[in-house]
């Protein structure tokens, strides 16, 4: 039996890019290929140039994926740079555990 897919709200002008992994029916564990794919609304009400403008930024968000896989230096620019973004002191701290519900401090 197939999952049925899971229906998310977005806004009109949202646009939303999806990354669909390929996973071994063995293991159920991810092959490491990837469908990438975009979609915005067709009530979407911005104007026609800046509606094409985000489509081109997202086009070069999705080319920066096959460009890491050639491509090193640009790879290790974007690995660094995403690291940095997401400090270790940002991410809360479990502070307890009990069963199945975790507290935690985002001081």
């Amino acid at each position: 039996m197939e999952d049925e897919p899971i229906w998310m709200d977005f806004d009109k002008n949202d646009f939303v890019i999806t990354l669909t992994p390929a996973i071994n029916k063995k293991d159920n564990r991810w092959t490491g290929e990837i469908m990438l794919n975009h979609c915005s609304t067709q009530d979407n009400d911005m104007h026609p140039e800046d509606c094409d403008n985000m489509v081109q930024m997202i086009n070069m968000l999705l080319a920066s994926i096959p460009l890491m896989e050639h491509d090193l230096e640009f790879r290790n620019k974007l690995y660094n740079h995403a690291k940095a973004m997401v400090k270790e002191d940002d991410k809360p701290k479990i502070i307890d555990k009990i069963d199945n519900v975790i507290s935690v401090n985002f001081n």
